[in-house]
């Protein structure tokens, strides 16, 4: 536990160029005061940080430490029809629909750029052309197409991205970062990001500790998951294979891809939640939710046809 809360203060000192005092490290990593101060001065023992005039700073040595969790790539998934966005998907893919001037997936593209992510992999499929525009600011971008987009759940999407699952990110193409840090340069291992709330009718974890122990959809009191994860290396690999053998099941069409690891084949993974805050990230599922971000969107509410509720994966 006390690596992983000093991996946690590393990442968040990484991040700030300027350091952070005690109470920020604290806030930084959702960990109360009580375990950072320790944490932080043990680290200062071991050269990892150093304090100067209360701001904590990370040390050449601490970055040494954070190397070998280093990041590699992402996979992002964006095949999806977006229907319940519609009418405006009738004409441009969930991810690409520009809020306030930026588009949904540019605050992905942008915070992976920022930690230096730079082996970024596109699953499309609705309408796949129109992400060509991406690459005139994301030259670096790798497409690959999903033709199962339209008759198939999103296990497909990342069977097509098997390759490339170690030390990788895991994102829905519909997420709206308002904190790109959410986005770090290293990981410590396979997780799921979620934040705490009262209710949600979307999937959430009952947890013990850290670690998830199963999903639902709909819970009090629990942690909402959101579609940003992160799989080692060893369990990208064993994700890949697994992905493969769910593929052969003949309700593979209806599966959604985190069914393999969370309930399939959870027994061959120990994954650990990584907290956020609720107004870190927010996946835009419905018009009502686009239309609160940008009220250009506001004219479509009247006239938008009725889609049935279902969690938005």
């Amino acid at each position: 536990m006390m690596m992983s809360k000093c991996f946690e203060l590393l990442c968040a000192l990484e991040q700030s160029k300027a350091g952070l005092a005690t109470a920020q490290a604290a806030e930084h990593t959702h960990l109360p005061v009580s375990e950072v101060q320790p944490a932080l001065h043990t680290m200062q023992a071991d050269e990892l940080v150093c304090c100067s005039d209360g701001t904590w700073t990370i040390t050449s040595h601490g970055l040494n430490w954070l190397s070998p969790y280093r990041v590699k790539r992402a996979v992002i998934l964006a095949a999806g029809l977006g229907s319940r966005l519609r009418p405006v998907t009738d004409r441009i893919p969930k991810p690409m629909i520009p809020v306030k001037g930026t588009r949904i997936i540019d605050t992905i593209l942008d915070a992976l750029i920022a930690a230096k992510i730079n082996e970024i992999h596109i699953i499309r499929g609705y309408r796949a052309e129109a992400f060509d525009a991406l690459l005139e600011k994301y030259s670096n971008l790798i497409f690959t197409d999903n033709p199962l987009y339209a008759s198939a759940n999103n296990l497909f999407s990342l069977l097509y991205a098997k390759d490339w699952l170690q030390n990788a990110y895991v994102l829905d193409a519909d997420l709206y970062l308002f904190t790109p840090t959410l986005i770090r340069k290293y990981e410590y291992h396979t997780n799921y990001l979620a934040c705490w709330c009262e209710h949600t009718d979307e999937w959430c974890f009952a947890h013990e500790g850290l670690r998830i122990k199963s999903f639902s959809i709909g819970g009090d009191r629990c942690y909402r998951m959101f579609g940003l994860s992160y799989w080692d290396e060893d369990d990208g690999l064993r994700l890949a294979a697994d992905l493969e053998k769910a593929a052969h099941s003949p309700l593979a069409r209806t599966f959604y891809w985190d069914e393999v690891p969370l309930r399939i084949c959870k027994e061959n993974y120990r994954i650990k939640l990584r907290k956020c805050a609720a107004d870190d990230i927010l996946e835009i599922d419905t018009l009502e939710e686009l239309a609160a971000l940008d009220p250009a969107y506001r004219p479509y509410l009247s006239d938008s046809p009725p889609v049935r509720k279902a969690p938005a994966r």
